[in-house]
């Protein structure tokens, strides 16, 4: 039996004793980072947490802006450039938030919920001022009234 031994494909002077989950390069304990990725992954992701982090303080600075236009002017609500931006800055939450749940991105994902509703309910705010949701008054529902398919 003949065994290979596999030398780390980043430092090139060690033992591999693990596989990047990422990239697929052997690695030796010492360029094994955290959470199973070598460090050269590691470092990437920690980049893209950030760049995401950014993108995060610019939906809350927009978020932020949007809401102290419609506290100085009701008339602001009607604005269609408004209700637009909203809906990119939800939909960039969204995105973000769903991000940051797959790549297990902690700070990420816990500043995006926190700003989740102040997003939601300005959104949801300008899209009744619209008209585009009627809120019908509450009836009480029973089982014929519910169709499945």
């Amino acid at each position: 039996m003949h065994r290979h031994i596999h030398l780390c494909e980043i430092c090139g002077k060690r033992r591999a004793t693990s596989i990047c989950l990422r990239c697929r390069r052997l690695v030796c304990n010492d360029c094994l980072g955290s959470v199973g990725l070598c460090i050269d992954c590691y470092n990437i992701k920690k980049v893209l947490e950030l760049d995401g982090l950014r993108a995060l303080n610019y939906v809350k600075k927009m978020a932020n802006i949007c809401s102290n236009m419609l506290e100085k002017s009701r008339e602001c609500l009607g604005c269609i450039v408004l209700r637009e931006m909203l809906i990119s800055l939800y939909k960039m939450l969204r995105d973000l938030t769903h991000e940051a749940r797959k790549e297990l991105y902690g700070e990420l994902l816990r500043k995006a919920k926190e700003l989740e509703p102040k997003v939601r309910n300005l959104l949801i705010k300008v899209i009744v001022a619209h008209g585009g949701i009627s809120i019908p008054e509450t009836k009480k529902m029973d089982e014929s009234d519910i169709t499945y398919t």
